[in-house]
């Protein structure tokens, strides 16, 4: 081979400068060689070293789905649920990388003081990604590899305990083992023991894994009842050098993304020669305020981009965000019990805004969770209480009060409602609607664009028995009135407005 690229370069060079070259591509070519095989080899270790520490609930595959995309979390420590919407969080709040706080600060102390950490976020915010990536990048570290004897364990707290409990017995070491405990508000622990008591059920889940070096809980912030129930002083015993005290364990809450943050998913999802989808998705993101905040929300723009509409209704990309939330809930559960808790979770949520919006003048935009509770009594909807704290669209602020997880949801749902119970005053042109939508401007903005643009199917279910065929006709008789109209909605008060037309000359 060598004598080969000599002859070539004799063509060109003397002898001498020839041997040089050959050698320079000669030493360039085994270099690369030994790179490829050693990246090989070094992938080979990560993957088997993964799976190891990932049995039996995860796979490398599973890693390698949450680098994908992924937008590195923040934290802070004040709970983003206390604002009514996430813009209002940026303001006051000091944020974190959440990985760099724990890869090059929590992970690099010698003397343990801080023991126990509990990332709280609600639904959709990222935290089992989160947790997946932390894995990934503690796991391929060289300084780790190198110069440390602990390991990193990943596992879902949402599966059987009695079969987690095992496994945690069974780990070797838990000394020198950060243990990772994803999904807290998922363990059938609490039910398991068969104990209402917060305190004594997160008591038994640390008397479990005490003796583990570190140890990582992710949770829903609504799964504690409000932020004095979030378990603070652990009744673990500190064996340091004043030879008093007990462990506490520290609160970190996942951020929102910002704007910052969404462009850089963008970015991530859509490549330099798909510009006409990132606009289409920044154009979707921009009529539905801040929403898209929330990752798991996020995550849905490339699906929503894929339906390949001009003319999407911002109401229509909020429908199949509520649709897509309910969904990824439902998949908890059996095939047997799905559609059943989907039904009960809809028409809860239904009820939910309706009493919210019944009392918002005198209690804001939250209920407690005692009258939630009191509403799916009233309504017989099938909903235990870690399924209305958990599994609904609401958020908990820190005194335990409860809204929906953006304002805007909740305008959408009364923007639905008010538009499913319009009655015709005079003729066609003049509608009075049965909820006042006078201080809810975002609501009255989706229901002039569901008039205006003839909406008459849904996916969300329907509560109001309305002739459907009854429906189309109307929405054909209108849009025939509007041909060659320049339609406009005007307010004459929250719950009355008129259709002027004007002629297109």
């Amino acid at each position: 081979m060598n004598e080969l690229i000599e002859t070539f370069f004799n063509r060109y060079f003397e002898p001498q400068i020839s041997k040089i070259l050959s050698g320079f591509i000669n030493f360039g070519a085994i270099g690369t060689a030994i790179t490829i095989i050693t990246k090989y080899l070094y992938s080979l270790f990560l993957k088997r070293k993964n799976n190891l520490n990932l049995k039996p609930y995860y796979t490398n595959s599973v890693l390698k789905s949450a680098k994908k995309k992924y937008i590195r979390s923040k934290c802070q420590n004040i709970d983003p649920s206390n604002e009514i919407e996430y813009n209002s969080n940026f303001a006051f709040v000091v944020r974190e990388d959440l990985l760099n706080f724990f890869l090059k600060n929590v992970f690099r102390i010698k003397d343990i003081e801080q023991k126990f950490y509990l990332i709280l976020g609600d639904a959709g915010m990222g935290k089992t990604t989160f947790l997946l990536n932390l894995f990934r990048l503690y796991n391929k570290n060289i300084r780790n590899i190198a110069f440390s004897d602990t390991k990193i364990k990943l596992l879902p707290l949402g599966e059987n305990f009695d079969e987690l409990k095992k496994i945690i017995s069974e780990i070797s070491d838990p000394e020198k083992t950060i243990l990772l405990l994803d999904a807290l508000d998922e363990s059938n622990l609490f039910f398991h023991e068969q104990t209402n008591n917060y305190a004594l059920f997160f008591d038994k889940l640390i008397n479990l894994v005490s003796h583990f070096k570190q140890v990582i809980i992710t949770c829903r912030t609504n799964f504690f009842i409000n932020e004095k129930d979030e378990p603070f002083e652990l009744k673990i015993k500190k064996y340091n050098t004043e030879g008093n005290g007990f462990h506490i364990i520290k609160k970190v809450y996942l951020s929102p993304f910002n704007q910052t943050d969404v462009n850089k998913y963008l970015h991530n999802t859509f490549p330099f020669w798909e510009i006409e989808k990132k606009e289409k998705a920044k154009k979707i993101i921009l009529s539905t305020k801040d929403i898209f905040f929330r990752p798991m929300l996020l995550s849905y723009i490339e699906d929503l981009v894929k339906l390949n509409r001009s003319d999407f209704l911002k109401f229509e990309v909020y429908e199949t965000l509520i649709e897509a939330w309910i969904d990824r809930e439902s998949k908890k559960y059996f095939d047997s019990e799905r559609y059943i808790f989907k039904n009960n979770l809809y028409f809860f949520t239904y009820e939910l805004a309706i009493s919210i919006y019944n009392n918002y003048k005198e209690n804001g935009y939250f209920i407690s969770f005692e009258e939630s509770q009191a509403i799916a009594v009233r309504n017989n909807i099938n909903l235990n209480e870690l399924e209305i704290r958990s599994r609904t669209l609401l958020n908990r602020n820190s005194n335990g009060d409860y809204k929906f997880s953006h304002k805007t949801i909740l305008e959408c749902i009364l923007s639905y409602f008010s538009f499913l119970s319009r009655k015709h005053i005079v003729g066609l042109d003049e509608f009075e609607i049965f909820y006042d939508l006078e201080n809810f401007d975002f609501a009255k903005n989706l229901v002039e664009e569901l008039h205006l643009n003839y909406k008459r199917t849904f996916k969300l279910p329907n509560i109001y028995e309305s002739d459907m065929i009854a429906n189309e006709h109307i929405s054909k008789v209108i849009k025939e009135k509007y041909k060659n109209k320049n339609p406009t909605i005007v307010w004459q008060n929250g719950s009355k407005y008129r259709v002027h037309l004007q002629d297109i000359g």
